[in-house]
């Protein structure tokens, strides 16, 4: 069974498009177990679990024990899934689409493709998304893992030194 989380943050606007397409994934593969952090998004579909809105600890939770995380692109989502050591699979809130009051989830989304902190799709297919639940290498989430149990020694070791 391949655990997956996909948080889709709090904005009072509706990702539908998001829940509908992984209600398609979920027709893809039995083998998949979907939780969504839905917010004020409405559900669609019997194949996923949705939690609506959840606290920073349950997201927390999640995040560590899901295999992979799809997310809005929003920086919150990316810092929190870093920070579990997984590379987020992100689709950012569409201002043509109604879904977002600015094009900023789209830049974002662009600008973590380019460093390679993420996967981008802004217009993701059931299939697009498949795929990529099983392509990222796993080196990627082991570097991230390692990069942030670097800083938190540097942390550490500055707070023993004194060093602000």
């Amino acid at each position: 069974m391949v655990k997956i989380f996909a948080a889709i943050g709090n904005d009072h606007h509706q990702f539908t498009r998001f829940v509908i397409l992984l209600n398609s994934i979920a027709t893809i593969d039995s083998n998949l177990s979907i939780k969504i952090q839905n917010g004020y998004t409405r559900t669609i579909g019997k194949k996923i679990e949705f939690l609506g809105f959840i606290t920073n600890e349950e997201m927390i939770a999640n995040m560590l024990s899901a295999d992979v995380v799809l997310g809005h692109c929003g920086a919150g989502t990316v810092s929190q899934a870093h920070n579990c050591g997984k590379f987020p699979i992100i689709i950012p809130r569409l201002v043509c689409l109604g879904e977002h009051t600015d094009p900023s989830q789209l830049e974002f989304g662009i600008e973590m493709q380019h460093q390679g902190l993420a996967s981008f799709f802004a217009f993701p297919t059931p299939s697009d998304i498949y795929k990529e639940l099983f392509s990222t290498p796993f080196a990627i989430q082991l570097g991230i893992l390692f990069m942030n149990f670097g800083v938190y020694i540097l942390i550490y070791f500055f707070k023993v030194l004194g060093v602000t």
